[in-house]
């Protein structure tokens, strides 16, 4: 009978460790998730992002294309 208690109480203490460590995880889970500047944020500032770089590619290729008219006429 005193191996099944010790058993019981080792059970109970690897429980009690693990439901600790889940809680320690959770709680770092969430200082991280509340350091991290939202998710839709982050989509809005890519988006912002990728539309000022096609913008620019706009812009050169508008320059190119009128370097290329002036180069023709001068021929």
């Amino acid at each position: 009978m005193s191996e099944n208690q010790n058993t019981i109480s080792e059970n109970n203490n690897n429980t009690n460790n693990n439901t600790e460590q889940k809680s320690t995880q959770d709680q770092n889970q969430n200082k991280e998730n509340q350091n991290a500047p939202p998710k839709k944020d982050l989509m809005k500032e890519k988006a912002e992002e990728i539309k000022s770089l096609y913008d620019q590619m706009i812009k050169l290729r508008k320059q190119n294309l009128e370097g290329s008219k002036k180069l023709e006429m001068s021929k």
